[in-house]
Protein backbone atom coordinates (compact mmCIF):
# COMPACT_ATOMS: atom_id res chain seq x y z
CA UNK A 1 0.00 0.00 0.00
CA UNK A 2 0.92 3.77 -0.71
CA UNK A 3 2.23 5.44 2.53
CA UNK A 4 0.74 8.89 3.27
CA UNK A 5 3.78 10.78 2.39
CA UNK A 6 4.09 8.82 -0.57
CA UNK A 7 0.65 9.84 -2.07
CA UNK A 8 0.99 13.49 -1.17
CA UNK A 9 4.15 13.72 -3.07
CA UNK A 10 2.59 11.68 -6.12
CA UNK A 11 -0.52 14.20 -6.25
CA UNK A 12 1.32 17.08 -5.43
CA UNK A 13 0.28 17.64 -2.34
CA UNK A 14 2.00 19.96 -0.04
CA UNK A 15 3.23 19.42 3.21
CA UNK A 16 5.06 20.98 6.22
CA UNK A 17 7.40 18.39 7.94
CA UNK A 18 5.67 18.23 10.87
CA UNK A 19 2.64 17.16 9.04
CA UNK A 20 4.59 14.69 6.66
CA UNK A 21 5.91 13.27 10.33
CA UNK A 22 2.64 13.25 12.47
CA UNK A 23 -0.30 12.27 9.59
CA UNK A 24 2.54 9.95 8.28
CA UNK A 25 3.17 8.28 12.30
CA UNK A 26 -0.83 8.44 12.55
CA UNK A 27 -1.28 6.55 9.67
CA UNK A 28 1.82 3.97 9.83
CA UNK A 29 0.60 0.09 8.95
CA UNK A 30 2.56 -2.95 10.33
CA UNK A 31 1.15 -6.51 8.24
CA UNK A 32 -1.21 -4.83 6.90
CA UNK A 33 -2.84 -3.10 9.99
CA UNK A 34 -2.22 0.75 11.47
CA UNK A 35 -0.09 0.85 14.09
CA UNK A 36 -2.13 2.82 16.17
CA UNK A 37 -6.25 2.73 16.62
CA UNK A 38 -6.57 6.09 17.38
CA UNK A 39 -4.69 8.87 16.91
CA UNK A 40 -4.85 13.07 17.65
CA UNK A 41 -2.98 15.51 16.15
CA UNK A 42 -2.89 18.83 18.18
CA UNK A 43 -0.75 21.71 17.07
CA UNK A 44 -1.93 26.01 16.76
CA UNK A 45 -4.81 27.59 14.87
CA UNK A 46 -3.79 28.05 11.51
CA UNK A 47 -0.70 25.51 11.07
CA UNK A 48 -2.62 23.15 8.78
CA UNK A 49 -4.47 20.78 10.34
CA UNK A 50 -7.31 20.75 8.61
CA UNK A 51 -5.42 20.42 5.18
CA UNK A 52 -2.87 17.94 6.68
CA UNK A 53 -6.75 15.70 7.85
CA UNK A 54 -7.93 16.82 4.15
CA UNK A 55 -4.70 15.27 2.28
CA UNK A 56 -5.04 11.88 4.85
CA UNK A 57 -8.87 11.74 4.34
CA UNK A 58 -8.01 11.22 0.48
CA UNK A 59 -5.20 9.01 0.88
CA UNK A 60 -7.54 6.59 2.60
CA UNK A 61 -10.12 7.27 -0.29
CA UNK A 62 -7.60 6.64 -2.86
CA UNK A 63 -5.17 4.24 -1.66
CA UNK A 64 -7.34 2.44 1.20
CA UNK A 65 -9.71 -0.94 0.96
CA UNK A 66 -12.36 -0.48 -1.86
CA UNK A 67 -15.64 0.54 -0.90
CA UNK A 68 -14.04 2.11 2.69
CA UNK A 69 -15.70 4.95 4.25
CA UNK A 70 -14.06 8.38 5.45
CA UNK A 71 -15.71 10.23 8.45
CA UNK A 72 -14.19 13.86 9.05
CA UNK A 73 -15.36 15.38 12.04
CA UNK A 74 -14.64 19.38 13.76
CA UNK A 75 -16.14 21.71 16.14
CA UNK A 76 -18.49 23.17 13.87
CA UNK A 77 -19.64 23.23 10.51
CA UNK A 78 -17.17 26.05 9.72
CA UNK A 79 -14.62 23.69 10.50
CA UNK A 80 -15.74 20.82 8.43
CA UNK A 81 -16.00 23.39 4.93
CA UNK A 82 -12.72 24.04 5.55
CA UNK A 83 -11.88 20.67 5.65
CA UNK A 84 -13.83 19.90 2.35
CA UNK A 85 -12.76 22.85 0.56
CA UNK A 86 -9.30 21.95 1.25
CA UNK A 87 -9.97 18.04 0.03
CA UNK A 88 -11.86 19.75 -2.84
CA UNK A 89 -8.79 21.86 -4.05
CA UNK A 90 -6.57 19.16 -3.56
CA UNK A 91 -8.75 16.80 -6.18
CA UNK A 92 -9.32 19.20 -8.64
CA UNK A 93 -5.80 19.77 -8.71
CA UNK A 94 -4.51 16.89 -10.31
CA UNK A 95 -6.31 15.21 -13.49
CA UNK A 96 -6.11 11.50 -12.29
CA UNK A 97 -7.24 12.42 -8.68
CA UNK A 98 -10.14 14.56 -10.26
CA UNK A 99 -11.15 11.47 -12.81
CA UNK A 100 -11.16 8.87 -9.93
CA UNK A 101 -13.17 11.08 -7.18
CA UNK A 102 -16.41 12.98 -7.96
CA UNK A 103 -16.96 15.88 -5.89
CA UNK A 104 -20.13 17.28 -5.07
Amino acid sequence: MLAFHEFCQRFGIPLFDWQREAFGAAGARQDDRFVHRLGGISAPRGDGKSHGSAAFGLWRLVAGPPRCDIISTALDLDGARVMLEHATAMVRSHQALAEAIEVR
